[in-house]
């Protein structure tokens, strides 16, 4: 596979994520679980980002966050912690997907 399938393949998986977060009811316990070790895979991979530099550090630290939500959805969550989580894996994504297509236009 090439880099840039690569990448949309990453940005696919955190896409569905956050569609699997928004559809996940609070109390679904086991649902919640699932998807913070679908999270954990995805943030154990390497992002598509090819500069490990500040951004790359930012971008782990905000999966981390993300992934603690996760957590915190599966064991005790409420609508304020998944509307939190939500919106946080959305922030996320549109920081991969920016730093995916700067990291494109400097392939070029």
């Amino acid at each position: 596979m090439s880099t840039t399938t690569l990448d949309r393949a990453y940005q696919r998986e955190v896409a569905a994520v956050i569609d699997a977060a928004v559809g996940i009811p609070v109390e679904d316990r086991r649902g919640w679980a699932r998807l913070h070790r679908r999270w954990h895979r995805l943030a154990a991979e390497r992002p598509p980002v090819p500069d490990p530099g500040l951004e790359m550090a930012a971008l782990a630290e905000t999966m981390t966050v993300c992934g603690d939500g996760l957590a915190w959805m599966a064991h005790s969550g409420d609508r304020d912690v998944r509307a939190a989580v939500v919106v946080r894996l959305a922030q996320t994504k549109r920081q991969l997907d920016r730093l995916v297509a700067d990291a494109g236009t400097e392939r070029r």
